[in-house]
């Protein structure tokens, strides 16, 4: 994660879960003056965070989400475009991943249009 005297780099940073983020701070804000390596402390203790149930995962929310909290509005037409690159982009790296049939993203825009309503 960091080298033992850095905080994580912002791109890290950006990536942890909040959970995550909350533990990294307090366990580097707890051993800063106490010990020369707080960062390293706070790695580990990020990474025994992680290491609880190995199929149990922090996640984002889905991007149809985060759009909606962010207030965009996407039309219909260009909703499907957007979906299928912002999925790629968060699962793409994954083994089984799939591009997203034209049902899964008329059911995404829906998720979608229900969050921004949500949101207000």
């Amino acid at each position: 994660m960091s080298s033992s005297k850095n905080p994580p780099s912002a791109l890290q940073w950006m990536l942890m879960a909040e959970i995550e983020k909350a533990v990294w701070g307090t366990t580097f804000a707890l051993n800063a003056l106490l010990v020369p390596d707080a960062a390293q402390l706070a790695d580990q203790a990020v990474e025994k965070l992680r290491a609880v149930d190995g199929t149990w995962r922090f996640s984002r929310p889905e991007p149809e989400y985060e759009a909606a909290r962010a207030g965009q509005h996407i039309e219909r037409d260009d909703f499907d475009v957007w979906y299928r690159v912002a999925s790629m982009i968060r699962h793409g790296n994954e083994p089984c991943y799939r591009d997203p049939t034209t049902a899964e993203c008329a059911e995404a825009y829906d998720r979608f249009q229900w969050g921004r309503s949500d949101f207000y």
